[in-house]
């Protein structure tokens, strides 16, 4: 067996160390509309891929008490 290079290991490394992230959120603002996260959510629902946002967009979204969210497989 072939000793793994060091690119190799680490891009290995870097692989196992990220969560597969899989689901979508569903979320609906304000009849007025409201801005989070440079995206814009009004009374339409609009799904988001949970692989698309970053920690800190899902974080900010989530804390927005103005804005329902439905998490979905």
């Amino acid at each position: 067996m072939a000793a793994k290079s060091k690119t190799e290991a680490e891009s290995a490394e870097n692989v196992a160390a990220e969560p597969v992230v899989s689901g979508a959120i569903v979320v609906t603002g304000p009849e007025a509309g409201r801005w989070r996260s440079g995206r814009y959510f009004c009374r339409v629902a609009r799904t988001l891929q949970l692989a698309e946002l970053s920690a800190e967009d899902l974080k900010q979204i989530e804390a927005d008490p103005l804005l329902k969210i439905n998490y979905v497989d």
